[in-house]
Order: C-alpha cells, then sequence, then structure tokens
C-alpha cells in the first residue's frame, strides 16, 4: 500500500523544493500540492481506513509507471544508448536551470540522455553534427508536434509531413521571404519611435505588455495588411485573447469561437486587399499572389497560429533586444555615435549577437524508426533535442562565442555555426518579418534614447521544457529622451 503514499509525497518535492516555487509560482506549486494532497490523504487512510486505500495504491502504481516509462523504454532497446540519466526528478528540475545542457555535454560529451516529464530525450550539441544528424536521418525523423497543431485543419507548418510540407512550404516561403517595402519600414520605425517617445513620459515601467502589444500591431500590418481601422481594431482585440490560450492543448469552446472568428476575418481583409492591396503588401494578399487558388483554409488558419506564436516570439526578442541595450552599455552607446550607413550594419550586428545568445534555444524532432547515429541508438518514439544555444556558445569558430561582442565580420554569423531561426526544410520562413521590426526598434533606440533597467534578472521561464527563457518577469525600464 505504499505505492498509495510514496511516489505522489516523493513527485510533491520535486515540485515543491526550491527554487522552483519562487521561479515557476502556481505552476510547479499547484501540481505540487495535488500531490501532496494526495500523499496526505493516502496516509490518512492507511492510518485509520486501510482497506479504502486501493484505489489511491493503483493511482500511485500508474504515476510509477509515468515516472519511470523513459527507464523502462531503455530496458527494451537492443543497441548502444548514449549516456545520460533519464531520472524524472532531474530531467523537471532541470527546467530551473539554463545551464544544464552545458553542464551536461561537459560531462558527457556532445550527446547524451535525458528525460522530459519522464519521456526519453536524446540531446545533441555541435550544428554541424546536427546538421548532418537532420539530413542523413530525413527519413527516420519527424516533427515532435504540440497538442494545439491537432485543432488546425492540414496541421501547423511546422509539423507537417514532408509530402505536405513541400507544397505549404514552398508556397509561404514565396510569400513571406524578402525584405519589407520601403513604405512600411518607415511605418515599422514611426510605429518604433512613437512607442518609446509615449514610454519616456511615464518614468519606471514594466516593459512586457507594451512590448506584446507593439510586436501584435507590427505583425497585424506585415501579415495582414490591418490598419487602426474598425476590423483591424476588432482583429487586434480579439487575437489578443486568443494570444492566452495554450499551445500545449487542443482549440476548444470559446477559444475555437475565437479561432473560427479570426480566420472568418481573414476571409474579409483577404477580399478587401484585393479590391486595394494599398503599397504594403501583406502576406495574406502575396499568398494569393504567388497561387491564385490560395490561401485556402488550411494557410489561413496556419497564418492565425503563426500570428500568435510569432507575437510571442518577436515580443521576447524585443524584451532581449532592450535587456541587451541597456546591459551592454559600450557597446550601445558606440553604436548610438555611428554614422547611417555603419549604424545600420551594427544594429544587424547586435540584433544577430542577440538572436545568438538569448532567443534561440533548440529543436525538436520525434525519432519514427530507429536509427543509428554516431554510434548511438535512437530509439523509436525518442524525442530529439538539438540544442542550438549551446551549440552558438561553444562555436569554435568565433572568439569568445559565449560573450556577447559587436561582432561586425559577417562571417560570425555564418550557417555553420549560427541558426537561430532553425535548419532544414522546416525551418522558420518569418526570419525577414522578425527581423524589419526588431530592426526598426533598435533603431529607435539608436535614435535619441538613453535607457536604465531594473529587475532584469534572474531569466525565467514558463514550467515546459519548449519555453524559452527570458528577462524576468518584474524588470522595469527607464526611457530618457536624449537632449
Amino acid at each position: 500500500m505504499l505505492f498509495a503514499l510514496v511516489p505522489p509525497g516523493w513527485t510533491a518535492l520535486v515540485f515543491l523544493l526550491p527554487p522552483f516555487p519562487g521561479l515557476f509560482g502556481r505552476q510547479a506549486v499547484l501540481p505540487g500540492l495535488v500531490c501532496a494532497l494526495w500523499a496526505g490523504v493516502a496516509a490518512g487512510l492507511l492510518a485509520f481506513h486501510p482497506v479504502l486505500s486501493g484505489p489511491l495504491a493503483l493511482a500511485g502504481m500508474a504515476l510509477v509507471l509515468v515516472l519511470v516509462r523513459g527507464q523502462l523504454s531503455a530496458s527494451l532497446v537492443h543497441g548502444s544508448l548514449p549516456p545520460g540519466s533519464l531520472s524524472f526528478a532531474k530531467g523537471v528540475r532541470a527546467l530551473g536551470r539554463r545551464d544544464f545542457y552545458q553542464r551536461e555535454f561537459r560531462r558527457y560529451g556532445p550527446i547524451f540522455r535525458s528525460s522530459q516529464f519522464g519521456a526519453p530525450v536524446i540531446c545533441v550539441s555541435g550544428l554541424a553534427r546536427i546538421c548532418q544528424l537532420l539530413r542523413s536521418n530525413a527519413d527516420q525523423l519527424g516533427p515532435s508536434p504540440l497538442s494545439f497543431s491537432k485543432s488546425i485543419q492540414g496541421n501547423f507548418i511546422r509539423y507537417m509531413n514532408n509530402d505536405t510540407h513541400s507544397f505549404y512550404g514552398g508556397l509561404f516561403r514565396r510569400a513571406m521571404v524578402g525584405p519589407s517595402p520601403a513604405e512600411v519600414e518607415v511605418s515599422l520605425l514611426e510605429q518604433a519611435q512613437a512607442l518609446l517617445v509615449s514610454l519616456s513620459g511615464r518614468g519606471w515601467f514594466n516593459p512586457h505588455a507594451s512590448l506584446h502589444r507593439f510586436s501584435r500591431e507590427c505583425l497585424n500590418l506585415l501579415l495582414f495588411g490591418f490598419t487602426a481601422d474598425a476590423i483591424g481594431q476588432h482583429f487586434a482585440e480579439l487575437s489578443e485573447h486568443f494570444g492566452c490560450s495554450s499551445l500545449g492543448s487542443v482549440v476548444r469552446g470559446l477559444e475555437r469561437r475565437q479561432f473560427d472568428e479570426l480566420t472568418r476575418m481573414l476571409d474579409i481583409q483577404l477580399a478587401r486587399l484585393k479590391l486595394d492591396p494599398g503599397t504594403g503588401q501583406p502576406i495574406l494578399l502575396r499568398l494569393s499572389q504567388v497561387n491564385s487558388s490560395m490561401p485556402d483554409r488550411v494557410c489561413l488558419e496556419n497564418l492565425v497560429f503563426m500570428h500568435k506564436i510569432a507575437s510571442d516570439d518577436v515580443a521576447s526578442l524585443l524584451l532581449w533586444l532592450l535587456y541587451n541595450w541597456g546591459v551592454q552599455t559600450e557597446i550601445s552607446e558606440q553604436i548610438r555615435v555611428m554614422e547611417a550607413t555603419q549604424q545600420e550594419q551594427a544594429l544587424d550586428a547586435f540584433m544577430a549577437e542577440t538572436l545568438r545568445l538569448a532567443q534561440s534555444e533548440y529543436l525538436y524532432r520525434r525519432v519514427q524508426q530507429e536509427f543509428n547515429f554516431e554510434g548511438f541508438t535512437f530509439p523509436r518514439g525518442w524525442i530529439v533535442r538539438c540544442c542550438v544555444w549551446e551549440s552558438h556558445r561553444s562555436a569554435e569558430e568565433l572568439s569568445s562565442p559565449s560573450e556577447f561582442r559587436l561582432r561586425l565580420d559577417p562571417d560570425s554569423y555564418d550557417r555553420g555555426h549560427y541558426a537561430p531561426f532553425g535548419m532544414d526544410r522546416h525551418a522558420c520562413n518569418g526570419v525577414d518579418l522578425s527581423n524589419s521590426i526588431a530592426r526598426a526598434f533598435l533603431k529607435a533606440l539608436a535614435g535619441g534614447i538613453s535607457l536604465e533597467l531594473k529587475h532584469s534578472e534572474p531569466f525565467q521561464r514558463r514550467m515546459r521544457h519548449w519555453s524559452h527563457w527570458a528577462p524576468n518577469r518584474a524588470m522595469t525600464a527607464l526611457l530618457t529622451l536624449s537632449s
């Protein structure tokens, strides 16, 4: 009957011991308290009504199977697995350490095994090695989709099978790759300048909400051509609410109705753009220009989720840019006094260095058919985490790769040691959109704004292995217009 007590009690400790409650708040406290309550009820039943503890014991046995599923899976493998630990506790506690994978690579080498909430994972370091892994085993590796993708007709583009992705990936790539029109670049810069000027009068403020709103507004323009008219405002409000839905669950209920309404509004906007395309050439219109039968329902539903995901990703990049601009004061002052052409080159390098050391973290794949790579077996069903952040920080081609430097040599960001937007056929198509927004934000910062930061560390993340690290949620900024 100890199965009713020990597994939930042990699991409660995993989530409730420091620093988890402080790092993750209720994300850690809630499962910890549930398991603690479970263990408490089990202890009471064992003491006073042991005959009633049977159901809890069965549930405890099921929990044990979850906790040891990685080890069970490993025991069935015929071959040489990478070194490492499949401990449930170690894999979960790793969420609180940004340097976890770096330490494990130093301990075990460039390929090791680990656990993510009990699921077995093989972690790989080194961009050349990752590229070889993805290329030579393309038929054995598939996507590792999050649950939201089940809500999208035809699947989310990142998780499409190769045949489907060859069509839709190519379609989106032709529509999305390339610089934005000059008029749009000017508009983005004006929006960024207006944002910073408005924030400069607030005193100390938390920048998270403002940068998320700015990110959504820019993407509304670049993706869909929405302006501040009634339909654009309605889309902005509805997409903000929909943006709170979890990527880890299927879209249902109110969120499903919001999703359908956002998709319907894109249909309406496309009809408006065809009548009056203007000068912006948003992605929604470009899709129809690339293929007259597009965008279909697959495209429109993908666009809604691209907007949702990109809003968070771009806002996170803007937070990192703000953080680095405030922390790397010597570099930001050096850029501020450069003449225009040189300054643009330096701002691009500043953005690339931020992407290299902060924003880009991993690629995930799932093994669909067992294979061997560099002497190790990659078993079917296991997850592969390609560790991009760690690879960036250990690139032998760069001097002091773990340090933030203004690297003006274009070779510093060669694809051999720089991959912030993914690799292979499923790489991100929104690079140019993201860069346009970030570049406008940096130009505005460099154009006469002084910045101070408080409470930006320690860095934080949500309690998921696929979530990204970001400056502390308590970070505050003080913007001052330079005289």
